[in-house]
């Protein structure tokens, strides 16, 4: 749990310095765009979809990738996304450099992993940090969004 905590508080000092306003200690952690792969996570998943104009940008952060890898000295091959987060408009321009992150195909519910190397060095996605309840209070209510 250290780890995680750690992790949070990073986000979070790191979102605040690029002028981002997290209400939150710590972010509700969601992913920009469907991750197919993370349906395998659990047994029986569900999905949220929040759409972006329902959400205050100024309190969501964003990371190229699992923000766990994004963090990891050990992993940093030098591209610029590497200890960053970002805003939405922000990411919105990387995605359109780069592309989605690499996601090779897992089953973590199987253990079944590429070989080529840990499934934790991969980025695997976009990762959302919803800093502010507004929006998810709606999803809690079981309010649709059209």
């Amino acid at each position: 749990m250290k780890k995680r905590y750690d992790a949070d508080k990073n986000l979070r000092d790191n979102f605040i310095l690029i002028g981002g306003k997290p209400v939150r200690a710590a972010p509700v952690y969601f992913t920009l765009g469907a991750n197919e792969n993370m349906k395998t996570w659990k047994e029986n998943p569900a999905v949220i979809r929040i759409p972006v104009s329902e959400v205050d940008l100024d309190t969501v952060s964003f990371t190229y990738g699992d923000s766990f890898a994004v963090f990891n000295p050990k992993l940093n091959t030098g591209e610029e996304w590497w200890n960053k987060v970002y805003f939405y408009n922000d990411i919105l321009k990387l995605i359109e450099k780069y592309g989605y992150p690499e996601d090779p195909v897992y089953d973590m519910k199987n253990r079944i992993f590429p070989k080529e190397k840990n499934i934790n060095d991969y980025l695997k996605y976009i990762e959302a940090h919803v800093w502010c309840d507004k929006a998810l209070n709606k999803v809690k209510k079981g309010e649709n969004y059209a």
